[in-house]
């Protein structure tokens, strides 16, 4: 009895001691937020083109692997008897023909795209001045025609000018820098071209590094963690793989039948809208949104009646995307709840931008799956059913039979 007091006694001070250091520990990050926020940055900075590095060989491991696949086969068709097949000279060619249709692709998209875009936002840019003439002669005529209240009008024009000249200044803050970039493209391209560089490293000896890795793993945890961290990066790996690959050939699809659309119906800054509608694209759910508002604006001053035309397109375009192609492309690559794309894509944003918009869906999707599985495996250790519903009606469970064999349906979509 006094050794289970004492046992009682010392895990309650080993218990506050633990909780105190946390206290201490939270105090201390909650009033040097903008030192360690400093020092994040730093590392992100030097760690740049090793990040630059491996977000490369996320995109180039897809067709190497394809490519790869495909000359084994042919090289263990064709092999003599008794003689093994070269696989190092297989990655190789693999690796660079890999290398050779990113820069093709890079290339043909890029090349023809941006000295339009150029032209296009300079041309915006100079004439801004004359788009809010013909915008405020259009306001006038619409007054006229429709006998609207005098009073109303010019109590309604100062909010209005006020917009107009909101959206004028943001504009023209915004544009010049996306534009001229000229003073950091000195940096990026020295990322890029040593991010290349790692990715090749990478690629060619990825078995090597994962082998690695995998023997760490194992050497600091026990073996139950070490195969659980690999089983968690192995799912991060297929949900990021068929999501980001999935949204990006969707938004290249959307972005492309965007610029025949708007052609067809002559809009003006066809080219740049349909690259803003595209890449805006990428980002889930409000991407339509993102896209729409910036380029309705912009047909706006140049001709009213067009920038609801575009409106309407946009948002057909967008329920096309949402109800039809997304689906066919992505599938359930995630498997998330709409209100949770939605948490997932306002948190990401608000902490990492852009970027964080992009990756916080598959993350969370891992997080999500991890989560659920988590559950489900407390229940059925409990004799508790691990489908949601099982537990949609009100009140306490009272008698709910797991089933012999569980399913993957749990917490399904709302």
């Amino acid at each position: 009895m006094k050794k289970q007091l004492d046992s009682s006694i010392r895990n309650r001070v080993i218990s506050g001691v633990i909780v105190a250091f946390a206290a201490v520990g939270l105090y201390f990050l909650f009033q040097n937020v903008s030192g360690i926020v400093k020092i994040v940055d730093t590392v992100v900075g030097v760690m740049q083109p090793f990040i630059f590095g491996l977000a490369f060989a996320f995109i180039l491991n897809l067709p190497m692997v394809f490519l790869e696949n495909r000359f084994l086969k042919l090289a263990e068709k064709r092999k003599k008897p008794g003689k093994k097949v070269n696989r190092k000279a297989i990655r190789a060619l693999s690796l660079f023909l890999a290398l050779l249709i990113l820069f093709f692709a890079v290339t043909l998209f890029l090349v023809p795209i941006i000295p339009q875009l150029v032209v296009s936002v300079e041309t915006f840019v100079g004439n801004i001045t004359d788009y809010i003439d013909q915008l405020d002669a259009f306001v006038g005529n619409f007054v006229e025609r429709f006998h609207l209240d005098p009073e109303l009008v010019e109590g309604l024009l100062p909010s209005f000018d006020k917009l107009v000249d909101y959206v004028v200044d943001l504009l023209s803050g915004s544009i010049p820098q996306v534009v001229n970039f000229t003073s950091q493209i000195t940096s990026a391209v020295l990322n890029v071209v040593v991010g290349l560089i790692v990715s090749i490293y990478f690629l060619y000896s990825k078995e090597t590094f994962f082998g690695q890795t995998k023997k760490v793993l194992y050497a600091i945890f026990k073996r139950e963690t070490a195969g659980k961290i690999i089983r968690i990066a192995g799912l991060s790996n297929r949900t990021f793989t068929g999501f980001v690959s999935g949204k990006v050939i969707d938004s290249l699809i959307i972005g492309v039948l965007c610029f025949v659309g708007l052609t067809a119906m002559k809009m003006p800054y066809t080219l740049l809208i349909s690259f803003i509608v595209g890449v805006t694209n990428v980002i889930p759910f409000f991407g339509p949104i993102f896209g729409a508002i910036p380029s309705t604006l912009i047909v706006l001053l140049v001709d009213p009646l067009k920038a609801m035309l575009l409106l309407v397109f946009i948002i057909a375009l967008q329920q096309f995307d949402g109800n039809i192609l997304g689906p066919r492309i992505l599938g359930d690559s995630t498997g998330l709840p709409t209100l949770w794309v939605m948490f997932a894509i306002i948190v990401g944003g608000g902490l990492f931008g852009f970027v964080g918009m992009l990756v916080s869906v598959p993350t969370f999707a891992v997080i999500y799956t991890l989560a659920r599985e988590g559950i489900g495996a407390k229940l059925r250790a409990k004799g508790l059913s691990p489908l949601t519903r099982d537990y949609k009606s009100p009140g306490a469970i009272v008698d709910v039979v797991p089933e012999e064999k569980p399913t993957n349906e749990e917490m399904p979509n709302p």
